[in-house]
Order: C-alpha cells, then structure tokens, then sequence
C-alpha cells in the first residue's frame, strides 16, 4: 500500500514539473526579461572599465568594494522585471489557452485542471524568484570581477556574498508570498475574463474604489490593498529593509541571524497575520480559477 502511495505521489510531482517546465517553454520571455535586467548594471560597469582602461575615462585612487549594495542594486532591476513578467504571464496565463484552441490539447492530457493552475502559480511564486536572484547573484559576481580591474579591493566581498544571497533569496520569496493575492487575482481574472483580461484585473478595482470614494466619501479598499502590498516599497526603494519593532534592518554590516530573524518576526515577517490573510484569500481566487478552468470553453 504505501509503494502504491509513493509512486503515485512520484507521479504528480513528476507531472507538476514537467506542467511547470512547459509553461517556461511557452513563455520564454519569464527568464529573458528578469537575466536582461539583471545584466544591465554589470554592462554599464564594463563599458566604464573599458573606457578607463583605453584611457578614455580616469578613476583616481580605489573603492571599496560592499558586496551587500552591489547585490541589492542588482536585485532591484531583476525583481522589478521578474514583477512585471509575472503580471503579464498571470494575466493570459488561462486567458490565452481558451482564446488559441490550445485549451482543448491541454484537456485531452491526463493533468488535471488544479494541477495545470497550480504549475502556473508555481512558475510565479518560485521560478521567477529563485531564478531573478540566480541572475543577481552572477550580476554582482561580475561587478566585483570588473572593479577588480580598476584597483577596486574586493577584500571580504566575495566571502560576504553567499551569505547575503541567501537572505536576499529569502526576502525575494517573501515578497512574491506577499503578492500572492495578486497572482490568485490575475488567475482567477484570466480565467473568467472573455475578453480584455488587462482591463478587468485593473480597472475592476480601481472601479470600486472609486465608486467606494464618490459614494460614502471613504477609502477603505485603496487602504486595504495599499496597506497590504507596502513590503514592496521599502523592497524596491533603497536597501531591501526589513522594519522590525520600528527599527530598520538591512544589510549593510548586519549579521546574518539578524537579518534572518527579521524575515521570521518583522513587522512583514513570516509570521505577520497579514502575510496569512492574503495567502488564504489568494487560494480562495486561485481555487475559484481551476473551476473556471474546469467548466472553460473556447472563447
């Protein structure tokens, strides 16, 4: 009896990641988009070099080389495109397969529709992620290799880096956890939507908070999802802080545990209500989204 449960079980994860690596296939531009953004700060760097090195530009005297900033300001470009990608993948993630016929080969596969949805969210909340920050990582490695060639002193940059990419791969997830009611939206909306998913998924809400304003002068829902999506600010603004009991963590010269308790017990930490709240609300839609599947028809 439990053979038969393990290989059962061997062969629905085997038919998730095969689910998940057909969906990269199909959309290639979810890894193309997050590696180029990612290249653009090391780009920049070389062409500097280089001008330097033909004579072209000067750099007096060396500079000190912080693993941690160079990281985050490659982590910045990367998340943001990875963001970007994974809002216009969720938004004809369903919605394509109903509208190019693709939907009718799909069902004739043995994967059901749960688990084809759920290799869809898998793609956003783990793929793009993990591979955003693989793409950082090596943007960082080649920018402390660059300044090495205008007398930069990587001293205990590249001992640092490890360390720092783990707790920056951690917060990373973190955040795409926090937008997981959005991609459960953009599901469910790509589902449901006959036509002009773009403008249901966006205009919907902006639709009702405005209505909320003109008619009881409050602003209840643009507080509830403001408040909600706030970890990305301070995410993309400067130095990836994590705010713990009103004191800013960062990376800069912080140790390691610190910042790793700060991702478990922030105020946007692990076990912050709010992060629970929006992944059952996110399952909620996402769930909504594989019954719509289920009863889809072509469009």
């Amino acid at each position: 009896m439990s053979a038969t449960v393990t290989r059962a079980s061997r062969s629905r994860g085997q038919v998730l990641f095969w689910s998940m690596r057909r969906e990269l296939w199909e959309n290639r531009f979810l890894l193309v988009v997050p590696a180029l953004a990612a290249a653009l700060l090391p780009l920049a760097f070389l062409v500097i070099a280089v001008m330097v090195l033909r004579g072209r530009a000067d750099v007096t005297g060396s500079f000190h080389v912080d693993s941690g900033t160079w990281l985050t300001s490659c982590t910045r470009p990367a998340i943001a495109a990875a963001i970007l990608a994974g809002i216009v993948y969720g938004l004809g993630a369903l919605h394509n397969e109903a509208r190019d016929r693709s939907l009718l080969f799909w069902k004739s596969m043995p994967v059901s529709d749960a688990m084809a949805v759920a290799a869809k969210m898998l793609v956003i909340i783990l793929v793009l992620p993990l591979f955003a920050m693989i793409c950082a990582a090596v943007a960082c490695l080649l920018l402390i290799m660059f300044s090495m060639l205008l007398g930069g002193r990587p001293g205990l940059a590249l001992a640092h880096l490890p360390g720092e990419a783990v707790f920056q791969t951690g917060a990373t997830l973190l955040l795409f956890l926090w937008m997981f009611p959005l991609w459960g939206w953009l599901l469910l909306v790509s589902a449901a939507a006959r036509r002009s998913p773009f403008l249901w998924a966006f205009g919907l809400p902006l639709a009702v908070i405005v209505l909320e304003y003109m008619t009881f002068g409050t602003g209840h829902a643009a507080r509830l999802v403001l408040g909600h999506f706030r970890p990305i600010l301070p995410f993309m603004a400067g130095n990836l802080e994590i705010v713990t009991h009103g004191t800013s963590v960062g990376l800069s010269g912080m140790p390691f545990r610190v910042n790793a308790a700060a991702l478990a017990s922030g105020a946007y930490g692990i076990s912050a209500p709010g992060l629970w709240i929006g992944l059952g609300a996110g399952l909620l839609m996402t769930g909504g989204a594989v019954e719509i599947r289920r009863r889809q028809t072509l469009l």
